[in-house]
């Protein structure tokens, strides 16, 4: 007799306990996976998000198909928020990949080549840049805006961020409320 340690994590889209009680998902199973419970919203509930996924699966593919990793733009950034993202995170990663690989003009994919530089590979310092760009960005865009609050969460002084949002050439303006 040899005994195993098993543990099981299942995702799924669909509300176990409605199809469940419909008898269309056994109930006792539901109750031997429901032991702890993780909601998390679909990307397009969470486009704030998208940067930092984004250049984590790009950072992936960069290493996985030895590739170097394209450099976004903002406005193609824009262009990708403004997409449903249908396909979730698995989604997010494909374009990653069709990206790193070259693929960028897929017939039925929210990218194109606008808005990309060629490849190029990165040093850290400047992978780290397009992070740090990325979240300033986006803590901008979920503060309207609002320098003191943007510093705040971001755990920098005010001063720093004006001097990283010069280097950046980010445009503090274009995030505030009715600009």
């Amino acid at each position: 007799e040899q005994r195993i340690d098993v543990r099981v994590m299942a995702a799924t889209k669909s509300d176990l306990l409605t199809l469940s009680r419909q008898n269309l998902f056994r109930s006792d199973l539901y109750y031997r996976l429901n032991v702890a419970t993780v909601t998390l919203p679909p990307v397009r509930e969470r486009k704030e998000d998208l940067p930092i996924l984004l250049a984590h699966f790009l950072a992936q593919a960069a290493m996985r198909y030895e590739r170097p990793a394209p450099q976004l733009d903002s406005e193609h950034l824009r262009e990708l928020m403004a997409h449903d993202w249908p396909g979730n995170v698995r989604e997010v990663r494909n374009v990653a990949d069709r990206l790193v690989l070259g693929l960028m003009a897929d017939v039925g994919s929210p990218v194109g080549h606008r808005g990309f530089s060629a490849p190029q590979a990165l040093s850290l310092p400047q992978h780290l840049d397009v992070v740090e760009k990325a979240l300033i960005e986006q803590t901008l865009q979920h503060q309207h805006g609002d320098a003191t609050a943007t510093s705040a969460l971001l755990g920098i002084g005010k001063k720093t961020l004006y001097e990283k949002l010069q280097r950046h050439q980010i445009d503090i303006k274009s995030y505030r409320a009715g600009s």
